[in-house]
């Protein structure tokens, strides 16, 4: 939402037009809230993103898509799968949910413009099968396009930070701050 002012019709009168600006924010305890700019109070709800708090230290969460789509990374935590949700961005309500492959944890996505496609970014840990940084891509509808390992692990700890995608999407960046790691990579897409 945001607000539209100034628009003159025949004879300069004001037919002002405003909608309510909002701000989106997910809280620590893992709800995301929609708080009005001009009223200062929460308009909508609170939307529990998943059962597991989110880990403070992730990067970007939610991305905004076309036609007031919210995409939101969901951290279910144990054995379950990491989700992303597709919400409605003014009422909050969830469109569909799409589980992302085990065991990589996620921690942060981009939404490109050009596909409509969205990037998340995670890792695995040291230890585990395929430990390292990996990079997934999901369709518009949820489908797993394909899930790559940027940066084999080892005994090392690649904990992806965030990434972010180019505009013409041939480029993805992705961020690591590990117990012995950090740095950033470019990925050709």
């Amino acid at each position: 939402d945001r607000a539209v002012s100034g628009d003159h019709g025949p004879g300069g009168a004001s037919q002002a037009a405003t909608t309510d600006l909002a701000v989106l924010s997910q809280l620590a305890d893992g709800e995301l809230i929609r708080v009005s700019v001009q009223r200062e109070a929460v308009i909508t709800g609170r939307v529990r993103l998943g059962p597991s708090p989110p880990d403070p230290s992730v990067g970007r969460t939610m991305a905004n898509g076309l036609d007031k789509t919210l995409y939101a990374l969901a951290e279910q935590g144990g054995h379950s799968p990491d989700r992303i949700l597709v919400l409605d961005a003014v009422t909050l309500s969830v469109r569909s949910a799409h589980d992302l492959p085990l065991p990589t944890r996620y921690r942060g996505l981009a939404f490109g413009s050009r596909t409509n496609r969205v990037y998340l970014f995670g890792d695995r840990p040291p230890g585990q099968s395929g430990a390292g940084a990996w990079l997934t891509v999901v369709d518009p509808d949820g489908t797993v396009l394909g899930s790559w390992q940027v940066r084999s692990g080892g005994d090392r700890d690649w904990r992806v930070h965030t990434g972010s995608v180019s505009p013409d999407e041939r480029y993805a960046v992705v961020s690591y701050h590990g117990e012995d790691t950090t740095g950033a990579d470019i990925v050709r897409l």
